[in-house]
């Protein structure tokens, strides 16, 4: 076995998780305890850098034949760059981060303290498979878990940092801005694959599965664009219940010590 395959539940899928969870107590170690404007400049230029690091993946997968030729195995066209935007959940909150911080907001804040996790883990459990399998040490296998992981990292930044502290009104509007976003992004997809802009266009994996087991059995369940995802909420608000649960006890304890 090759230690370098990166696939789920792989060796180096675990040292990928260890090295950036050691990553994530070390970054909030070093700004714990320094001003709030230290923190909020630390992490936009963390994400900017991470941005910048997408991007080059992203130019990686233009020149990969492999990857091209993967696409092509399965009807769709090769490199295409209107497929490649950052505007999949786990890449977008790369850059809504970098916002959040930017601008101070709160709303965004909270979209990137649940949303940011939660989409991450999806891809990184079950990658397409253009990205299972193979070296970790091939750029376009390199950047696609650097985002990831830097992605999945942004809850506890956010906590640990103490620049956002999730109450249960957030829920629900946390909720309905995903989806009003994967009802854009839809919109978007259909636009661009109607259009022949972008062929195999599919954000959010909104339009088809895009070989991903789980996500392959919800569309044999409800073959419906968009609609086919509404079950993962059944594991989406427990998630962002438990997560507002945590982070609200641990406040309790803090207020009575």
């Amino acid at each position: 076995m090759n230690f370098l395959i990166m696939e789920p539940f792989s060796p180096m899928f675990f040292v990928g998780l260890i090295l950036t969870a050691v990553f994530a107590v070390c970054f909030i170690r070093k700004y714990r305890n320094k001003s709030y404007e230290q923190k909020r400049k630390a992490i936009i230029v963390m994400y900017s850098i991470v941005f910048v690091i997408f991007m080059l993946y992203k130019y990686s997968l233009s020149v990969d034949k492999e990857y091209a030729a993967m696409r092509i195995s399965k009807g769709l066209p090769g490199f295409n760059w209107f497929e490649e935007l950052p505007l999949n959940l786990c890449n977008m909150n790369i850059i809504i981060m970098v916002l959040a911080m930017a601008f101070e907001s709160r709303a965004l804040q909270g979209f990137c303290f649940f949303a940011g996790s939660f989409g991450a883990l999806f891809p990184l459990l079950m990658p397409p498979a253009e990205f299972t399998g193979f070296s970790i040490l091939l750029p376009r296998m390199l950047g696609y878990y650097l985002a990831h992981y830097a992605a999945l990292i942004e809850t506890p930044l956010l906590a640990g940092l103490d620049l956002y502290r999730p109450k249960y009104s957030d829920i629900g509007k946390v909720l309905l801005s995903v989806m009003a976003v994967s009802i854009a992004v839809t919109i978007l997809n259909l636009i661009f694959i109607k259009t022949g802009i972008a062929p195999g266009c599919n954000y959010f994996y909104t339009v088809y599965p895009s070989g991903i087991s789980f996500l392959e059995f919800l569309y044999k369940l409800i073959p419906v664009t968009w609609f086919y995802l509404l079950p993962t909420l059944i594991f989406i608000v427990p998630y962002m219940f438990i997560l507002t649960y945590c982070f609200n006890i641990k406040r309790e304890k803090k207020t009575d010590e």
